[in-house]
């Protein structure tokens, strides 16, 4: 029977593991983390141009159902003594203005505006300012709930909000003069937009600045996406 030897190999032929240093390890963290900061700012980029873009499409198809209601209706809707309401909710207006004005600053009469556009048949609205065929103009948005009330809590955040959560402002011409007053440039006086109907977002931070932006002669803190 031969025997076996074996062989330790030693010196030069042995094998190690190199390990690295801690410098070396600081050296690649401080890579990955510049890395990270040159990559980060134009994900988030992107995400907030996307959500811009998704903030003007709504603005549009918005625009497009107003304008289909006056078509069938003749107007936006219908004054009751002094204002206008929808399901009792007064939308902003002051008597003798060229326009009312349904935002967040009248949070429960958007709701209802908007509910009466895209679910005029909800058992929430116990009346309707203008659409009395009850004609969807517009479709819910995500998983709106028709058989709750249009105000219940989840179904809410449906009812046609920007991408950050917040309602449009729409402001609608009523006295047939297809004007509507935005705030001029670098605190100029109004300007009337030759419109009967101007829609904007807040924006990414939420703040309602008439439909000012860095690009329409507001400051750096104004940041409204608006429609027209």
């Amino acid at each position: 029977m031969k025997k076996v030897h074996t062989m330790m190999v030693t010196g030069e032929g042995s094998f190690s593991r190199r390990r690295f240093t801690l410098i070396e390890l600081l050296v690649v963290v401080g890579i990955i983390a510049v890395l990270a900061g040159l990559i980060l700012p134009a994900v988030i980029g992107g995400q907030e141009r996307g959500r811009i873009a998704s903030a003007k499409s709504d603005m549009a198809t918005l625009t497009l159902a107003l304008k289909q209601l006056e078509t069938t209706y003749g107007k936006f809707a219908n004054k009751s003594g002094n204002t206008y309401s929808f399901n009792g909710k007064n939308a902003g207006y002051s008597v003798g203005d060229s326009f009312i004005r349904i935002s967040g600053g009248e949070r429960d009469a958007y709701n209802a505006f908007i509910a009466e556009l895209s679910d005029p048949a909800n058992a929430g609205l116990s009346s309707l300012n203008i659409n009395k065929r009850k004609i969807r103009f517009l479709d819910p948005r995500g998983d709106y709930d028709p058989t709750k009330g249009y105000n219940a809590a989840d179904n809410l955040n449906k009812l046609w909000l920007d991408p950050w959560g917040n309602p449009y402002v729409i402001m609608l011409n009523i006295d047939g003069s297809n004007k509507i007053a935005v705030p001029g440039k670098d605190g100029a006086a109004d300007i009337n937009l030759a419109t009967s109907i101007a829609i904007y977002s807040c924006g990414p931070n939420g703040t309602d600045d008439g439909g000012r932006n860095q690009e329409n002669g507001g400051d750096d803190f104004t940041d409204d996406i608006t429609g027209w």
